[in-house]
């Protein structure tokens, strides 16, 4: 009976991974290429202005943090997905070559705990590495403080954009808590397999 289940799981649900791995891939890719661009458009059109430095491009800049934020955790939802996916078509392949029991059916926790329950085989403090390092969050965000700096060295900065500042770095860090109490993190067992992967 065991070998038969592995043999459907194989035939019926294993084939599926490879788009879910693909549909992640394309979900984690989308949000870059967004952020990339509207973070390109928004400082090359704001330092070309003839008023900038103004408290006007520095709104803008404060703005456009909470875009990054709210892409770069779109990315991260993805790049869990990913893993999550890849983890389990690993376990599945690890069983089906190194089991020394044809009817072992080991690799059902992986599905039970990364599919099922929704568990993430990474957590938190390697995503936000991921994000920020290898996927170039971290580039954006030092572009847009780059730029942040040079108009608050330039002009005074009046309480409105300070008021603005402080709402956009508060939406930010409420994307970011909101990753953390998402289903993607809810529950984390890590895998050290896909810990490597990153």
């Amino acid at each position: 009976m065991k070998k038969k289940t592995k043999e459907t799981i194989l035939s019926t649900y294993y084939p599926t991974l490879d788009q879910e791995i693909s549909t992640s891939i394309a979900y984690l890719h989308t949000p870059i290429n967004w952020s990339m661009s509207l973070v390109t458009a928004i400082v090359l059109f704001l330092i070309n202005r003839e008023s900038y430095p103004d408290n006007l491009a520095w709104m803008a800049l404060s703005g456009s943090l909470i875009l990054v934020s709210h892409f770069a955790v779109r990315s991260a939802k993805a790049y869990i997905s990913t893993i999550r996916f890849s983890t389990i078509q690993r376990e599945l392949l690890r069983s089906l070559i190194h089991s020394e029991n044809e009817d072992s059916d080991d690799f059902k926790e992986y599905i039970q705990k990364y599919h099922i329950e929704w568990h993430s085989p990474i957590n938190l403090k390697t995503v936000i590495y991921k994000l920020l390092f290898e996927l170039g969050y971290g580039y954006l965000y030092l572009i847009i403080i780059t730029v942040k700096v040079h108009i608050l060295l330039n002009i005074q900065i009046n309480l409105i954009s300070v008021i603005f500042t402080s709402v956009c770095v508060l939406i930010v860090l409420a994307e970011f808590f909101a990753l953390k109490f998402s289903p993607y993190l809810k529950n984390i067992t890590v895998n050290l397999a896909a810990q490597k992967l990153r």
